[in-house]
């Protein structure tokens, strides 16, 4: 099966897509139940442009989803923690597109001071650089180790 093509549309190859994306969800140590969300959050996702295939799609797409995403002020900080997490497996894992594998800069804010934390690390966000002082065009961001 030749992962991210034709998923958006409505098909059995879109139900085994996801069902295999799932599996290798839960093999990494997911919960089950948390990796259901993880397919419902990649399946928003996927629908937010239905015309465009996910092998097809860029690191912008996914921060304009999630920045619309944090948007919404009935969405909590934990869901677009699960959300991005969810989009991470699904592009760098599972799809392994070449993009994905910069994961850390994708999903830092527009502003570039914060990366959004992925939930299910086990070690506290370390800071990368630090600096006492900085002109208006640097920046700091924070990753996963």
């Amino acid at each position: 099966m030749e992962n991210g093509k034709n998923v958006n549309k409505k098909s059995r190859f879109n139900e085994d897509f996801w069902q295999e994306y799932r599996t290798l969800v839960v093999k990494t140590g997911v919960p089950s139940h948390k990796a259901e969300w993880y397919v419902k959050w990649s399946v928003r996702f996927a629908g937010s442009q239905p015309n465009l295939p996910l092998k097809a799609r860029t690191a912008e797409d996914v921060k304009n989803f999630l920045n619309n995403f944090k948007q919404n002020v009935s969405i909590k900080e934990w869901q677009v923690d699960q959300a991005t997490e969810a989009l991470r497996f699904l592009f760098k894992e599972f799809l392994k597109l070449a993009w994905a594998e910069k994961w850390t800069n994708i999903i830092c804010d527009t502003k570039g001071t914060e990366c959004l934390r992925n939930p299910n690390q086990q070690e506290l966000l370390k800071i990368n650089s630090f600096r006492d002082s900085s002109t208006s065009k640097e920046v700091v961001c924070f990753s996963l180790k």
